[in-house]
Parts: C-alpha cells; structure tokens; sequence
C-alpha cells in the first residue's frame, strides 16, 4: 500500500496519513521538527516514493525517505532523494483514469496532472451503474514501470 494511485487492497484504502505528537509518557511530546520530517515523510509515500534503503543504488540512500531516522542531520535528511524524486514525479505525471457513478450512468473521469501546468480532465459516459452504484478504477501505471528491478 503506498502511493495516491494504488488500488484498495482488502476493500480498505490505505492512502491516508496519520502521525503522533505525543510518546506513551503523557507529558512528553515529540519534538516539532521530528513531526515536520516524520509528516513530510508519510507524505512522501503518499505520492508514491518507497524507503530510500530499498533502492539498489547507493546514492538514493540516507534521504527524507529512509526507513531509520538518524542522530546526526545533514541537509540531505530533509530532501528526497533522486529515486524518490523519479517515483514522485512519476506518480504525478501519471495518466488515471476512473469510472465514477453520476446519475445512474458510470462515467470515466482521465486526468493527467501537469500538463503545460495544469491538471487536464476529461469526461465520458461508458455504461450503467452496478446495483450498489459502484465503478471501479480501470487504468492505472504501475510504480514497478518505473524501477522494474524492484
């Protein structure tokens, strides 16, 4: 489960985000600057990124995206890493597309993100709603097109 484009998994979503402030000892708090990285982080997975140890190269390696925080910063730790990078930006140049129930009539709504800019939208009518007045996503571009060795 990860990026905004992933499919439900066991009729649950699991693109959401959630953080603690707070340790089990009620009068300590986690550390503001702790809970920016660890929030941009989650956020970084949300668009797709994966731990930066889990990349073969070496150089993707000890960014924002590292499964492990670490006691010594370095400006990288508050960066993403260039594997991170790549995945990001895939995940928002990709093309989805998705059926939505409108009116008793399932509708494909395509958007692509970033072109000249701008996300584009399109419409169209495919066909009649399920009984429950559910469609279901019917493209999506996988994250392993973008390191297939993964």
């Amino acid at each position: 489960p990860g990026g905004v484009c992933d499919r439900r998994a066991y009729g649950r979503s699991f693109n959401t985000l959630a953080i603690a402030h707070s340790t089990t000892a009620a009068e300590d708090r986690v550390p503001e600057g702790i809970a920016a990285i660890t929030l941009a982080h989650e956020i970084g997975h949300s668009f797709g990124a994966h731990h930066d140890n889990n990349y073969p190269l070496p150089e993707c390696r000890g960014y924002l995206m590292s499964s492990h925080s670490s006691l010594t910063y370095s400006d990288q730790s508050f960066e993403f890493s260039p594997c991170s990078n790549k995945l990001i930006a895939a995940t928002l140049n990709t093309n989805v597309t998705f059926r939505l129930c409108k009116d008793g009539f399932c509708k494909t709504v395509s958007m692509r993100a970033w072109e000249g800019g701008d996300a584009c939208v399109t419409t169209g009518v495919v066909g009649v709603c399920s009984p429950r007045g559910v469609c279901s996503r019917v493209i999506h571009t996988p994250r392993s097109n973008i390191y297939p060795d993964l």
